[in-house]
């Protein structure tokens, strides 16, 4: 409301509360995440240079954006999220997934190959937690990289029986 210049009393002609603001900011937050997920990835490349670009780039939004990182996966949400935040929450994944089935030529169900991504996204996560909260010094950030996309193939492979 400051930013706009008027009262943030003027903030309720636009949301019913502050649970509604909330949502709709983690939604375009959760917009900008995908597209950045996306960014330089090039339909001609290799469905594993496509995930290894998408990988890389949530890295980067995390380490380019902290704060919208923090409120996409790890504020709390609230007891009340939005109809709409819950339907676009499934987006990014339901998008991972389908990438990584096309990695495999849809030798999986979406529910197993969903079941992966969850893991995978759960490493990542971590590690990326590690990189923001500092629980790891970290000298060269692009070898850094390299490692976790590395042991993301990995875990790909061993979850998914498929060599990428």
């Amino acid at each position: 409301a400051k930013k706009a210049g008027c009262a943030h009393t003027n903030v309720y002609n636009y949301y019913n509360n502050l649970q509604d603001l909330f949502s709709h900011a983690v939604i375009e937050a959760l917009r900008f995440y995908i597209e950045f997920s996306k960014r330089n990835v090039n339909a001609r490349d290799n469905p594993e240079k496509q995930l290894e670009i998408i990988f890389s780039n949530q890295i980067d939004f995390a380490i380019e954006h902290k704060g919208l990182y923090r409120l996409i996966w790890i504020d709390e949400v609230g007891d009340n999220p939005s109809h709409e935040l819950l339907v676009f929450s499934k987006v990014p994944g339901t998008e991972l997934t389908n990438a990584l089935l096309k990695l495999t030529g849809n030798s999986h169900t979406f529910s197993t190959m969903s079941s992966i991504k969850d893991v995978l996204h759960g490493y990542l996560h971590g590690e990326i937690c590690k990189l923001l909260f500092r629980s790891v010094l970290v000298k060269d950030l692009r070898n850094r990289k390299k490692r976790i996309i590395n042991n993301i193939k990995m875990l790909f492979i061993k979850l998914s029986g498929i060599n990428i």
